[in-house]
């Protein structure tokens, strides 16, 4: 691991090296929001956000994409749509990183999605630490994702006239290995880094009132709660909570066919556990039919059941869900409730 400092003056040179080795896409203002867009033009790149209206994993796992051309009288001659660009995301927040490490290992559990692999083995992830919380809504410190262990190349932190940069991976040092104006390390850097970790702690407050690890078994005692039919009264299933998430990764397949009805192209586009009819099954029977019932469900997928899977929570608290619902339906009440707070 080395560690670098790069001045903010130098950023926009930093992009266009960047943009040597493939297709850069970072944090820009869109009107009054952000989002994680291609970075053409250097002066657009806006590190210093609060947060994204879509995390960055929407450019490894998109709306929609094709899946396959097929024939409809000859299933062999069928192929596969597998596509993926050298890509680079540039200023992820550590929260996001650990959206995307949580959909690698979905992903690469079997059976393994070749089309998010393809993307994901051409994607370099340069991180972003926050300095501070990025909105009201957020749960990084009680869920621990305000710092990276791992699942980036280089991480940058804020040292307000320059960043302070990890490498973490051979891909990383290679990213830096020819930009003369960074420069290593010094001690001052050093200490400037230990302050300014030593304010992200003092600024970042815990938001649940009872211990993360309490979850899993606080949502199973209240399974039968009356807090999902109040929840339930308020949701209008518009599906943001689910659409803005980085860890949600639920799919339709729909197969789109010529008007020759030979051929055609088999798609797929993002769903949500949020919709009505997402439960229904044929005989028109619904397992999830009442929107109590469906967010329930998203509670419990994310701190129930890929927790028994994987081991880890599925909520990385970036507090989009929360931010975005139009019911005012926030993810810390929920908890807070489910915890006896």
């Amino acid at each position: 691991m080395k560690t670098l400092v790069l001045s903010k003056l130098d950023v926009p040179a930093f992009v266009r090296e960047l943009q040597k080795r493939g297709k850069v896409v970072g944090p820009r203002r869109k009107e009054s929001q952000f989002v994680f867009d291609e970075i053409r033009d250097p002066e657009d790149l806006a590190l210093e956000y609060p947060t994204t209206i879509l995390p960055p994993v929407r450019h490894l796992f998109p709306h929609q994409e094709r899946l396959l051309h097929f024939q409809r009288k000859d299933v062999a001659a069928s192929d596969e749509i597998v596509e993926g660009e050298p890509l680079i995301l540039l200023g992820v927040h550590t929260c996001d990183v650990q959206g995307i490490n949580i959909l690698d290992e979905v992903f690469s559990d079997s059976p393994y999605d070749a089309n998010y692999l393809a993307r994901r083995a051409q994607t370099k992830v340069i991180a972003l630490e926050c300095q501070g919380p990025c909105s009201q809504y957020n749960l990084c410190l009680d869920k621990g994702t305000h710092r990276l262990e791992g699942g980036y190349d280089l991480l940058l932190i804020d040292l307000g006239d320059r960043y302070f940069i990890f490498t973490r991976t051979a891909a990383g040092e290679s990213m830096v290995a020819e930009t003369a104006f960074l420069r290593p390390a010094t001690p001052v850097d050093r200490e400037a880094l230990g302050k300014a970790r030593e304010m992200q702690s003092a600024s970042l407050k815990p938001r649940l009132s009872g211990p993360v690890n309490r979850l899993p078994s606080a949502l199973k005692e209240a399974y039968d709660d009356l807090l999902w039919e109040a929840i339930g009264r308020r949701c209008l299933s518009c599906e943001t909570c689910t659409m803005v998430c980085p860890t949600c990764y639920c799919f339709d397949v729909d197969d789109e066919v010529a008007f020759d009805l030979n051929h055609g192209v088999r798609c797929r586009l993002w769903d949500s556990c949020q919709s009505h009819r997402f439960a229904e099954v044929a005989g028109g029977e619904n397992f999830r039919e009442k929107a109590s019932h469906r967010q329930r469900h998203r509670l419990f997928k994310k701190e129930v059941f890929q927790f028994e899977k994987y081991g880890r929570s599925a909520c990385v608290g970036c507090g989009r869900c929360s931010a975005q619902c139009v019911a005012s339906i926030r993810l810390t009440d929920m908890y807070n409730q489910v915890l006896g707070g």
